[in-house]
């Protein structure tokens, strides 16, 4: 053996390719499954799965990933990754290793966010919870609804970015046709984790349904709300095992005091020892939660931003938190006479960040400038004061016109449609417009991004001002710290002092276009400026026919030319576009 091989992993070829991606990184090992990073030969990131070194030739791994494939082609949306490939490489004496490649997570796993949150003293996000669960809810509402049982919830098996969920693995799922014990099942005395398993499940592997699933998400609701589990640190598998088939758990309160009474019930509800006692469906849960947000609705808005005790904000009564987007707090108000409107306001954690707050204000000025039907309405602007803050500015305006583009983009992938061609002209048409109408008044960049612009019966509506900037000498605000930002951030706005003009939304628009034609990124999901620059150094400039083949020369041919590096490459500005 050569000190080259006798280095090299176990798993990894002499020509570190499997099934024709390149092996970046081992992006971590969990329980039986092995974690890469890896890129195919265009160079975009994806995440590839193999079993470890102990079950690399065992049938039954072999077999689980056969059913994952299977599972993963019936669940399609944004909280189950995309299945990309699946095959088997023969590495030194190993033969029909399996593989499974998908798209690469959404976000960083629960896990991580609890292990930061401890890590920085931070307290458990109580308000935040429920929100939590509902999304994890829904999409084990699917998962359930085609017939599917996870079997093996844990937080590092659930990724989060801007309050969705995405489910990771389903190597232990148990699909609809094994109603009786498969071979799978059987060559296994135990499947799933001892500190997130159902008691049921640790009778009878196989004997289950998706009321096991409750019961993990119970349990990993219980360590969101304490960083604790219910029955502690086990000393081994038989004594988790006998904990979850003789204890109930006790409420989420007794570790931490914050947590309010109603939610203290449903994690119990979720973690009742007898299925039968336990909430019935995902369905049923989520209908729980809504009503629980229902009843307190005023502690979600202030979760999310300061809020008078008053529930008002100038003449507007606060009726519903909707999202938090980047340092901006968006709920819905209502006027003396029941129309609803958007208000706007920093998040609380931003509430005292000087530079974001001048962005603010230089939105709310640009939006008195602007006008027409790509624009929203402005209302009303001033300040307030609330009991945790003082002089906290907002404003308030019309709803958006329609769904905003993410929206289209995440409904167009569920629905596996072919690229919608014309739907992207017309889309680079009004958004070319629209940004050679406010170039023409000095504003830019202006953020664009998918979940900035709304996109309905042909019409687009720019959302959002707060990151642009009025001249191309003035400070860029550093788009790489935020993660929904960074993938849409042109070069140059990553590399400050670099100067910045309006070409930089030219690139933002191709990033729109090419994830409204193909679903992807170009450059893959960045969270952070030097992992955007890293890619945008390593990785040659893409186009959408890449991945989506039905796409016309010359529209691709524009595209990649917005996404040129170098401003001085892409089109000279957004007049030209419909010139």
């Amino acid at each position: 053996m050569t000190q080259e091989s006798s280095e090299r992993p176990w798993f990894l070829p002499e020509s570190r390719e499997i099934g024709g991606f390149s092996v970046v990184t081992v992006l971590r090992s969990a329980g039986k499954t092995l974690s890469l990073g890896v890129v195919d030969r265009e160079g975009r990131p994806f995440a590839m799965k193999i079993p470890v070194r102990e079950n690399a030739a065992d049938a039954t791994w072999s077999g689980r990933f056969e059913r994952e494939v299977a599972i993963l082609r019936e669940l399609v949306g944004p909280a189950f990754p995309a299945l990309r490939a699946f095959g088997r490489y023969h590495v030194g004496e190993r033969r029909d290793v399996p593989y499974l490649v998908t798209s690469i997570p959404i976000g960083p796993t629960l896990r991580e966010v609890i292990a930061q949150r401890k890590a920085t003293a931070a307290r458990p996000d109580v308000a935040g919870a429920p929100f939590l669960l509902r999304s994890l809810m829904e999409a084990l509402d699917e998962v359930h609804e085609k017939g599917f049982v996870h079997r093996n919830l844990r937080p590092d098996k659930i990724a989060i970015a801007n309050n969705r969920v995405q489910i990771l693995d389903f190597v232990l799922g148990l699909a609809p046709v094994e109603e009786v014990v498969d071979d799978l099942t059987r060559a296994s005395e135990f499947l799933g984790t001892p500190d997130y398993i159902a008691p049921e499940q640790v009778r009878s592997p196989h004997d289950v349904d998706g009321r096991a699933d409750l019961y993990s998400v119970g349990l990993i609701l219980y360590e969101y709300l304490t960083y604790d589990r219910p029955f502690g640190p086990g000393s081994g598998r038989v004594e988790a095992f006998l904990r979850h088939v003789t204890q109930d758990a006790p409420p989420p309160s007794t570790l931490n005091p914050e947590v309010p009474r109603d939610l203290d019930q449903l994690v119990l509800r979720l973690l009742r020892r007898e299925r039968d006692r336990r909430i019935q469906s995902a369905a049923e849960a989520i209908g729980e939660v809504d009503e629980l947000l229902q009843a307190r609705r005023g502690a979600a808005v202030a979760h999310i931003c300061h809020v008078p005790d008053s529930g008002k904000i100038g003449p507007y009564r606060v009726v519903e938190a909707l999202s938090v987007v980047g340092k901006t707090a968006l709920a819905r108000v209502e006027d003396s006479r029941g129309r609803s409107f958007l208000l706007k306001t920093p998040a609380r954690q931003a509430a005292q960040d000087e530079i974001y707050l001048r962005s603010f204000e230089r939105e709310v000025a640009i939006l008195r400038e602007v006008a027409g039907p790509s624009y929203p309405v402005l209302r009303s602007t001033g300040r307030y004061d609330a009991s945790t803050q003082q002089n906290v500015p907002y404003l308030v305006l019309d709803l958006p016109i329609g769904p905003t583009v993410r929206e289209a983009i995440e409904a167009h992938r569920g629905q596996h449609a072919r690229p919608d061609v014309a739907g992207g002209a017309r889309l680079l048409h009004k958004l070319a417009l629209v940004l050679a109408e406010v170039h023409a008044k000095g504003i830019f960049p202006c953020g664009l991004r998918p979940d900035n612009v709304a996109w309905h019966q042909g019409e687009v509506q720019l959302l959002e001002f707060v990151l642009n900037q009025t001249s191309p000498n003035e400070g860029v605000p550093s788009a790489g710290t935020v993660s929904v930002l960074a993938s849409y951030a042109a070069p140059e706005q990553l590399e400050p002092p670099s100067r910045v003009d309006a070409r930089a939304d030219l690139y933002s628009l191709g990033v729109l276009l090419f994830e409204y034609l193909t679903g992807e990124l170009p450059y893959g999901a960045s969270s952070s400026r030097s992992d955007t620059l890293l890619r945008l150094a390593t990785q040659g400039a893409p186009v959408p026919s890449v991945l989506a083949p039905g796409i016309p020369a010359p529209l691709d041919a524009l595209i990649g030319r917005l996404l040129a590096r170098s401003p001085e490459a892409r089109p000279p500005s957004a007049h030209a576009l419909v010139g």
